[in-house]
């Protein structure tokens, strides 16, 4: 879109390009795991959080940590060095995360978030992963992949018809990511299974 009424630091813009809606980018991001659009994302909720911080990370670690008190009504005990997580230096308890997904589930836009996240046997990264299983187009869940750490957390419904929120991290693995994957699966289907 061409404009002349608008600057920069003096400097004019001669063109804009309007963002697709948030939802959609974080649909994207979440379905394929794009670690460089999460990044891109982290930066600016600390634009957005404070525009005049010398100190990107830290000031989206600061918007987190404020967001996460306001929802979860708890005080925040994870770090965060980037929006792809794939920092070592990255660290969140399971009970945290936990409480962020329940939390999350009574928020004015949580059909946004679950639309946003892999549906197991259908799409992104769980496109191959639960086939012929009870948790096939049921699970709902974000998948996360570091060197030797794997996680997965999200939602499904379980045997009863009623909803279940679930993570699982495993850390140190020495086995094989499809072997990984494979203990996580039957693990989250023993859960299905038992809950």
């Amino acid at each position: 879109t061409p404009s002349t009424s608008l600057s920069f630091n003096g400097k004019k813009i001669v063109a804009t390009h309007p963002s697709k809606p948030l939802h959609e980018i974080v649909k994207y991001i979440n379905k394929v795991s794009h670690n460089l659009s999460c990044d891109l994302l982290f930066l600016a909720i600390a634009k957005a959080y404070d525009p005049t911080s010398k100190n990107l990370n830290k000031s989206a670690l600061q918007a987190t940590h404020e967001y996460y008190r306001k929802l979860v009504k708890q005080e925040p005990r994870f770090n965060i060095i980037n929006g792809s997580g794939t920092s070592l230096n990255t660290h969140i308890s399971p009970e945290q995360a936990i409480a962020l997904l329940l939390a999350i589930t009574k928020a004015p836009y949580f059909s946004y978030f679950s639309d946003s996240l892999p549906l197991a046997s259908v799409d992104g990264t769980l496109k191959e992963r639960f086939l012929n299983t009870p948790l096939a187009k049921n699970l709902r869940a974000k998948t996360g992949t570091k060197r030797a750490h794997y996680s997965l957390g999200g939602y499904f419904t379980n045997r009863l018809g009623k909803p279940f929120c679930f993570v699982v991290f495993l850390n140190g693995v020495k086995s094989s990511k499809k072997e990984t994957e494979n203990f996580i699966d039957e693990f989250t289907l023993a859960l299905y299974n038992k809950y």
